[in-house]
């Protein structure tokens, strides 16, 4: 990550806002999906802020851990296979994600504030998916 100037025609500098690669976002995903995995319990505590009941705190460890496996399969597949195609898909399993998490959280007062945490976590990870394809869009003209 990163900003590098950009010569345009004149020869005047300007610089992106950020950079992103695929590899970078792909290792991104990778971490979260194995902290996602290695501690499910401890990043569903703090996404609910502890106001889960023992029932309630099993179904959320298991699904944290159940996305930290999606998370480590999408950074397997971008790492592999970095293309703009691949980039999408992703960014399109992460925006359903967090469509779903939003009407979660509109029905579910119990797990209100797990799924805007999750569907805010989902949206940043798509955004980093768009400025990893314009980045790459941009290094390759």
């Amino acid at each position: 990550m990163g900003s590098a100037p950009v010569v345009h025609p004149g020869g005047r500098k300007r610089y992106r806002a950020l950079a992103v690669s695929y590899q970078t976002y792909g290792l991104l995903r990778g971490a979260v999906g194995a902290a996602f995995v290695s501690v499910p319990y401890t990043v569903a505590r703090l996404a609910s802020s502890g106001g889960l009941e023992s029932t309630e705190s099993e179904l959320a460890t298991a699904t944290v851990a159940v996305l930290g496996g999606r998370h480590l399969l999408e950074s397997v597949l971008l790492l592999r296979y970095p293309r703009p195609a691949v980039v999408r898909t992703v960014m399109v399993v992460d925006l359903l994600h967090a469509a779903s998490m939003l009407a979660l959280a509109t029905r579910s007062e119990t797990y209100r504030r797990p799924a805007l945490v999750s569907a805010v976590t989902a949206t940043t990870l798509a955004g980093l998916g768009a400025i990893a394809a314009g980045s790459r869009r941009q290094d390759t003209s």
